[in-house]
């Protein structure tokens, strides 16, 4: 799936819209959000729901677009980040400007978002992190390096066998399928 750059500024809007009472939103739990609601997409659905590129980085997986059009949104007036003092450390705290058009979203990728709202709901950002590092995908690949969508399916730290890719090739969805 190809990078949709539009889905993607209007889920950091409605990442950002449903984290404004949510004390612990700031820059790496959007990052996490946007990497679930992606990835578990991915393995519900067979496809993401943007299309981004997620690589492996210190704090755990993050997109590789998200600085780039994070910063046209706020040229764009639609995003800005705010710096606040929380729990003794500064946080940047995504605030949308503007209202997301949740009109390019199907029903199930809303619920996905939902889902990925509730796994990281009333964690702090450390927590995140180390939630993230648990991650297969993002273990097995090294710093920037893009860690693929099919590591959704991965399930032990056991090598990976054969049978193990045929059985994920049989039971990956189609696209469009649930």
């Amino acid at each position: 799936m190809a990078f949709n750059k539009a889905k993607f500024k209007e889920l950091v809007l409605y990442f950002a819209k449903q984290g404004e009472n949510d004390m612990y939103m700031g820059s790496v739990k959007l990052n996490k959000l946007l990497f679930y609601a992606d990835f578990l997409a991915y393995g519900y659905l067979g496809h993401s729901i943007t299309g981004a590129r997620y690589i492996h980085l210190p704090q755990g997986p993050g997109p590789s677009e998200l600085l780039p059009v994070r910063n046209e949104m706020e040229k764009e007036g639609k995003l800005r980040q705010e710096k606040v003092y929380r729990l003794n450390h500064f946080q940047w705290r995504p605030v949308a400007l503007d209202a997301p058009n949740i009109s390019l979203f199907s029903k199930e990728e809303l619920d996905i978002c939902q889902d990925a709202i509730r796994l990281l709901q009333n964690c702090p950002a450390e927590e995140i992190s180390d939630r993230s590092h648990n991650w297969l995908g993002w273990i097995y690949a090294d710093t920037k390096e893009t860690i693929p969508y099919e590591t959704v399916f991965i399930r032990s730290r056991e090598p990976i066998t054969f049978s193990d890719i045929a059985w994920a090739k049989q039971n990956m969805p189609q696209q469009g399928q649930a």
